[in-house]
């Protein structure tokens, strides 16, 4: 299992916009988004994992890794696979920290939810 997530999300580790393809990372955030409602298990260990790998992938990048995660999420949003990470903050069955962790990530393509 720990593999296929990898596979999933190594492109974004570390994504370069004027070189990597957005068709290498847009499949995890489709996966994401369309699992809501039916299968949010699998957004919410997603979404674990790509957190838990950005803030344990080799310390001594720390800084690119998360520039390439930010850089691959402002293309896929920038090109329209997704118009926002609404359907991701406002699902509540996922759990609150982790939401609030999508929005402390990607406060831009996040929008204001009362």
């Amino acid at each position: 299992e720990s593999a296929a997530k990898l596979a999933l999300f190594f492109d974004w580790l570390f994504y370069k916009p004027k070189t990597d393809s957005i068709m290498n990372v847009e499949p995890a955030l489709l996966l994401m988004t369309n699992s809501i409602p039916k299968y949010t298990s699998m957004t919410q260990k997603l979404l674990e994992f790509l957190f838990a790998t950005m803030d344990a992938w080799d310390p001594e990048r720390r800084t690119l890794t998360l520039r390439g995660v930010a850089a691959a999420m402002d293309v896929l949003v920038g090109k329209g696979v997704v118009r926002s990470l609404e359907v991701i903050i406002t699902c509540t069955q996922l759990p609150l920290l982790l939401r609030e962790r999508v929005k402390q990530t990607w406060p831009n393509h996040c929008p204001d939810i009362p």
